[in-house]
């Protein structure tokens, strides 16, 4: 290989330029594991635009009806991966809601929501404020790290409500 190298400077000049736009294409302080892992793909820009433009937290199937509008061919699994990834890189909050099943809401600048569920309708409603900033004051003043806390409120909307007096 060394003789044709030598013997053929223009090949060895093409294969050196090649080397240097794979080097300058590669981010010198991130490894490859942390590469593939911010890399930014159309599903997981769609699925943070979807979770931007919601109101409210979305289950996994509400995601993929919305997806598979643009991306029909989507699996649900690359949704699941995608989530996994957004997760890690603290762009979205996981709740448990309706008999433990997880829905999901894009993070944003705001302070963190909690949510209150319809038992009739099943919507589910934002709480305007966190009601525990005071006590979670209190608790780290006592030395206490708050890692994260979740309130949910069940109950029935005002639309439910004269369905429900009988």
């Amino acid at each position: 290989m060394k003789k044709y190298l030598t013997e053929m400077p223009e090949i060895t000049s093409v294969l050196n330029q090649s080397i240097k736009r794979c080097i300058l294409s590669v981010p010198e302080t991130v490894n490859e594991g942390e590469y593939m892992k911010v890399r930014s793909t159309k599903q997981k820009q769609l699925i943070i635009s979807i979770l931007k433009e919601s109101e409210r937290p979305l289950s996994i199937n509400e995601l993929y009806n919305k997806i598979i509008l643009e991306l029909p061919r989507i699996a649900k699994s690359t949704i699941y991966r995608n989530i996994d990834l957004l997760l890690e890189q603290n762009l979205i909050e996981k709740y448990h809601f309706k008999d433990n099943e997880i829905f999901y809401f894009y993070k944003g600048d705001d302070e963190h929501k909690h949510f209150i569920l319809c038992d009739g309708c099943k919507k589910i409603y934002n709480l305007p404020s966190c009601p525990l900033k005071e006590i979670e004051d209190y608790i780290e003043k006592e030395g206490f790290i708050i890692k994260d806390h979740q309130i949910q409120i069940t109950g029935i909307c005002k639309s439910c409500a004269p369905k429900n007096t009988k």
